[in-house]
Order: structure tokens, then C-alpha cells, then sequence
């Protein structure tokens, strides 16, 4: 992974998201740290494998370490959860070990009961194109989209929901980024 710019990076993988990441915590933060980086996220997905190394490692470079995970919300595409707080971490691994438990092997998926239960008081990103709205404008589910964003409204708060837009430079990016600005609109103008 390569991070090209200071700020905050909130949705990162390690070598822990089996074919989706190759670089362990320690050196995302070492990277993170040349870079002038000041906040990183650890959402590896389904799991919070290497966050022990992350935060130990971020303490000593002085970069904000956001403890979080990527799940999959049935089959309806991804959801990055992020912890604010120590109840938020305790509600991420209860929602983690659900999913696990209740889910086939090596398959673990989040459902809307698991994510009622578990989710208030964590911070919720849409994700990218494997997102939970990105899932629904590829798949030409587009009145979907404003379904989806009320209901994760319901769950987290629309304080604690964020719609994540990631430059993959891939066929179809610009119509999908106009459809999520104009999303956004809902989160300022909806009561």
C-alpha cells in the first residue's frame, strides 16, 4: 500500500485481509509516519488481528490509531465500522464474534439484526466500490441506495454515518461519484 498524502487514511488493510492487503501494522505505520501522515484506521476485514503491533507501533511515531474492521452485510456489499471509544471497541467484537459464530466457515457475514444490536456507538463508512452503496450502483440497484443509507442512518446516527467515496481510476467512477455526492445531500437537508 502506498499512502501518497498527509491526513487522515480511515479505511486500510493489512497482511491480515488475506488478499486484500500485504503490509503488516507495524509497517503501514512506519509508512504512514514518512508520509506525515496523522491518522491511520486498521479496518482489516472481518477481524482486528494486528491491532496490538498498530497501536503500540502508532504510539511511538505519535499517529492516531483508529481501531476498526471491514465487514460484509449479508450479500449486499461492505461496511467499514470504525471505534471512537472503549464501548465502541467492546460493540466491535461482539458484532465480530456474532458474524463469526452465526456465519458459515470461512464466510462470516453481518446481518441488519447483528448490525441493530451491535452498531450504535460505532462509526460507519459506506465503503468503496465493494460497499455496501457502491454493491448497489454496479448492480443497477440505484433506488436502493437511499433505502440503504436511511437504514444504516437508523443504526448509527447520521453523525456516526459517512459516505466513502475512493479514487479506484476504473470505467464508471465518475457516474458513481456524482450519484454519492448527491446522496450526501440527504444526510444535510433530511431531518
Amino acid at each position: 500500500m502506498t499512502l501518497t498524502r498527509p491526513g487522515a487514511h480511515l479505511h486500510v488493510h493489512s497482511a491480515f485481509s488475506f488478499l486484500e492487503g500485504a503490509s503488516l501494522p507495524r509497517d503501514l505505520i512506519r509508512q504512514a509516519a514518512a508520509e506525515n501522515i496523522t491518522t491511520v484506521a486498521l479496518t482489516d476485514t472481518h477481524r482486528i488481528s494486528g491491532i496490538v503491533t498498530f497501536l503500540n507501533e502508532a504510539k511511538q511515531f505519535g499517529i492516531r490509531a483508529i481501531v476498526g474492521a471491514e465487514v460484509e452485510v449479508e450479500d449486499l456489499g461492505r461496511l467499514v465500522l470504525l471505534v471512537p471509544n472503549t464501548v465502541g471497541y467492546s460493540a466491535l467484537v461482539s458484532l465480530l464474534s456474532e458474524a463469526h459464530l452465526t456465519s458459515p466457515r470461512l464466510n462470516p457475514r453481518v446481518s441488519w439484526d447483528i448490525l441493530e444490536r451491535h452498531g450504535p456507538g460505532l462509526v460507519a463508512l459506506t465503503g468503496d466500490r465493494r460497499g455496501i452503496l457502491g454493491q448497489a450502483w454496479f448492480k443497477q440497484q440505484k433506488t436502493q441506495m437511499p433505502v440503504i443509507l436511511e437504514r444504516l442512518a437508523a443504526i448509527f446516527g447520521r453523525s456516526n454515518l459517512f459516505i466513502e467515496m475512493a479514487a479506484n481510476y476504473l470505467p464508471g467512477d465518475g457516474a458513481f461519484f456524482h450519484a454519492l455526492t448527491d446522496l450526501s445531500a440527504w444526510k444535510k437537508f433530511r431531518p
